[in-house]
């Protein structure tokens, strides 16, 4: 993340080598860009498991949660 995070800021895009590639958001697309976390023990960074999905809202049953009346 502070990878990505260091980029945006110098040049206003996320991207760059050594990554996966962050999609810019679309609320048409459905791309979400997830940054998993990893244990601290094995020495690899987040965006070494990041990835970018389109099935986030059924891997995460949003259509339950959003039946849910508060």
């Amino acid at each position: 993340m502070i990878t990505y995070w260091g980029r945006f800021t110098a040049s206003g895009d996320p991207n760059g080598s050594g990554t996966p590639s962050w999609p810019a958001f679309n609320d048409r697309g459905g791309v979400l860009m997830s940054a998993c976390d990893t244990s601290p023990a094995s020495g690899d960074a987040p965006a070494a498991c990041s990835k970018a999905s389109r099935d986030f809202a059924e891997n995460h049953n949003l259509a339950f949660w959003q039946s849910l009346s508060s």
